[in-house]
């Protein structure tokens, strides 16, 4: 193709720029593009000059055949009154838009290129990322009878921490004006990005956590396959470690992408979406990033944070051709702008480009015109597909939850049509990682629109295949049973979570459940049947999962003991009474304070032998940590290595049940947490340990489930009938989750608080 007539140009021109044009004229513009640009571009560079003629009309090139038009001859007028400058090309469907619509003409092409490196300029530099900034240094003027000295001025004065002679950025010349140059790059890089302590912060995280730490062996600690830990403490501990923001390890460079990268991952399986999304804002917009930045965007979105999202969309839109940001350009051109038809339009294009992705035109359908999408494979639904499920209102269930990688952990509770089986899930989810509490975890609960089964099918199903959901809708079904039955169920219920490794985090939520019960007609009889074991339990149960005092009703020698058992964790004081009452001699090497020993004498009429019963002498089996790992976390904590120290703590942990890890390895780690000044989370550690063995004495003491008449006094045995149609909680029949369909959707994740 070596011509292309003007009239073709002129009616593309029209197409796009006329009012109410309609989208077949649209696309006949996009192909004109294909043909006249890309095709013909080139020749037409070759064929004709750029320079117009002295007998030729204006817009027509020497050599230019009558009728037709250089396409590239404008795009280099415009750059000529700066020859430095690289000449425009076409590289994104934007560029190709702009050009048939007249926008070269008037020289914005070039503009809004300049425009957009210079955004791009700023937020490297904003962010960070190392990216030199190009620098407008403007020299002073020189006399018009400089002498020779001007051709050698002397040293000016200059502002703090530039050198002597010329200031930072700025090219003396011998005539006044202003120059462009590169600064220098500072010594600031990807690895140097992190999250900073908020103020009054007093974690003892430092900035100089990793000193003395090799590269190497920061890359060993990083790659720990075990981030969510059986300790919660030690979990969260270590992933502040790898979030902050500190000096780097040493023998790491600035730009040492591998470090950056193992850190990312980190947290992305710890499911921090709020501490990742901080530092991929800060990485820079180029590879080996970009598929961190398009998880970014995909972030913001769904919290709702348009603005920046639609802001990175159009700025990498402007620049590749590739899938991912032209359609969530649909997206920020819809939802943001408002402007449905421009969207429109451009999904139109990406079809017509081959983009191959049905459950996006389906959900593109519903946003910009209420069409139903269809039936959904959710094989084929990832994350960007979850946003547009967002903004066309379009329920998301447990399969479009899973399709979240683990990154998006924390933002998925703040979704807002999750349906009422996936906000169960999602809530669960971020409550096991330690992102949301337990007070905001049982609002979101009881916000879902599920109706509750009886105590008895929820308990059933949730024995025999314990999962998020039927966790869930155990405490759901117990939260809506509003009598003093409720009370062995659950005891129940606590039993198969802490057999599932659950009962650390269930133990808050099952302790207010219980606290109100307490207070029901007929509590006092529940809690004296079977010889007192029920209260026992339940006292063991509420005393872990809150720090008030124990009812009245609960009061008794066994509370009292764990309630002490405890407090060892926060003092290290205990006495010889507590620990025999619950048959917990192996605590002893817990009470690790300086003054512990005096606060465990068994008195002045008794010596440690004499008081070694054949209880306390009993042998016991643990599970025993690495000499080797504790002989190199003893040496990081002793060298004041504060994140190799903690990481190898968490590491020696892992997924343990912490009531089988030998006591004595625990004091071990807890005292080294202590020597890198991290006495909070040693005593966090301690109770976490303490509140495991209290658990597993709780689920060894058996209770018997009241019948089926008395399970369900009243009003609430034909509620919980009804809700499992008909069975009356025996067990018989599906067992599967099925808490039915919601009545109302949720207007908001976090409106319902």
């Amino acid at each position: 193709m070596n011509s292309f007539p003007i009239e073709r140009l002129v009616m593309a021109r029209r197409l796009v720029s006329g009012g109410g044009v309609p989208l077949a004229g649209l696309l006949i513009s996009g192909f004109v593009l294909a043909s006249g640009v890309f095709v013909g571009g080139a020749a037409l560079a070759q064929q004709y000059s750029a320079s117009p003629s002295s007998g030729q009309s204006s817009g027509q090139s020497s050599g230019q055949v009558a009728g037709q038009v250089d396409l590239l001859a404008t795009v280099r007028d415009n750059g000529s009154e700066s020859a430095d400058l690289p000449s425009p090309t076409i590289s994104s469907i934007d560029e190709a838009i702009e050009v048939i619509s007249g926008g070269a003409n008037d020289g914005s092409a070039s503009e809004s290129a300049m425009g957009d490196a210079a955004s791009m300029t700023g937020n490297a530099t904003g962010n960070g990322t190392g990216t030199a900034p190009m620098i407008i240094a403007v020299s002073p003027p020189v006399a018009d009878n400089a002498t020779a000295e001007a051709e050698s001025p002397a040293p000016a004065p200059t502002s703090p921490g530039t050198t002597a002679g010329t200031a930072a950025g700025t090219t003396m010349t011998a005539s006044g004006g202003a120059s462009l140059k590169k600064a220098d790059a500072p010594s600031f890089g990807v690895a140097d990005i992190g999250i900073d302590p908020a103020p009054g912060d007093d974690s003892g995280l430092t900035a100089t956590i990793w000193r003395g730490t090799s590269i190497e062996r920061a890359t060993m600690l990083l790659s720990n396959e075990v981030v969510i830990g059986s300790s919660p403490a030690l979990s969260w501990l270590a992933g502040d470690v790898v979030a902050r923001r500190a000096v780097r390890p040493d023998g790491a460079s600035e730009t040492d992408h591998s470090l950056m990268a193992s850190r990312l991952d980190w947290l992305a399986a710890a499911g921090r979406s709020q501490d990742l999304a901080q530092m991929v804002d800060q990485l820079p917009n180029e590879a080996p990033w970009l598929a961190w930045k398009q998880w970014l965007v995909e972030t913001q979105l769904m919290s709702r944070r348009d603005a920046d999202a639609c802001r990175n969309v159009m700025y990498q839109a402007g620049r590749t051709f590739e899938s991912f940001w032209h359609k969530a350009k649909v997206i920020c051109t819809a939802v943001h702008k408002g402007d449905i038809a421009g969207a429109q339009f451009a999904a139109d294009i990406l079809m017509a480009m081959g983009v191959d992705d049905p459950v996006f035109v389906g959900l593109v359908g519903k946003l910009l015109n209420g069409a139903d999408p269809g039936p959904i494979d959710p094989a084929l639904v990832d994350q960007l597909h979850i946003v547009l499920m967002e903004a066309a209102h379009h329920d998301i269930d447990i399969a479009g939850l899973d399709a979240l990688p683990a990154s998006s952990t924390q933002t998925a509770v703040g979704l807002r049509y999750l349906d009422p089986d996936a906000r169960l899930v999602a809530t669960w989810r971020a409550l096991s990682h330690g992102l949301i509490d337990h007070e905001r975890a049982a609002k979101l609960w009881r916000s879902a629109a599920v109706e509750s089964d009886s105590p008895r099918l929820a308990l059933a199903r949730h024995q025999s295949q314990p999962s998020a959901l039927t966790r869930a809708l155990v405490w759901r079904a117990l939260d809506a049973e509003k009598s003093a039955a409720r009370l062995p169920f659950i005891a129940a219920a606590m039993d198969a979570d802490i057999i599932a490794g659950a009962g650390r985090m269930m133990a808050p939520l099952y302790a207010e459940l219980a606290r109100e019960a307490l207070g029901f007609n007929g509590a006092e009889a529940q809690l004296a049947a079977g010889d007192g074991a029920l209260s026992d339990k339940l006292a063991l149960l509420i005393g872990v999962g809150d720090a008030a005092d124990l009812p009245a009703g609960l009061a008794s020698s066994e509370a009292g003991a764990a309630r002490d058992l405890l407090e060892m964790a926060q003092t290290g004081r205990i006495d010889m009474t507590s620990l025999a009452i619950l048959g917990k001699y192996s605590l002893l090497p817990l009470a690790a304070t300086p003054d512990g020993a005096m606060a465990m004498e068994p008195g002045a009429a008794m010596s440690w032998l004499a008081s070694a019963s054949p209880d306390a002498i009993r042998s016991e089996s643990f599970l025993s940590v690495s000499p080797i790992m504790l002989q190199a976390l003893d040496d990081a904590a002793t060298a004041g290595r504060a994140a190799e120290a903690i990481l190898l703590a968490h590491r020696a942990v892992g997924t343990h049940s912490l009531d089988k890890m030998n006591p004595a390895d625990v004091a071990r780690i807890a005292a080294a947490l202590e020597a890198v000044g991290q006495q909070q989370p040693a005593q966090r550690f301690r109770r976490d340990v303490v509140a495991a063995h209290l658990l597993a004495a709780a689920q060894a003491r058996k209770i018997e489930l009241p019948p089926v008449a008395d399970a369900m006094p009243g009003g609430a045995q034909a509620s919980g009938a009804q809700a499992s149609g008909g069975q009356l909680g025996d067990g018989q029949g599906a067992l599967m989750p099925a808490s039915g369909a919601a009545s109302t959707q949720q207007a908001d994740g976090d409106s319902n608080l």
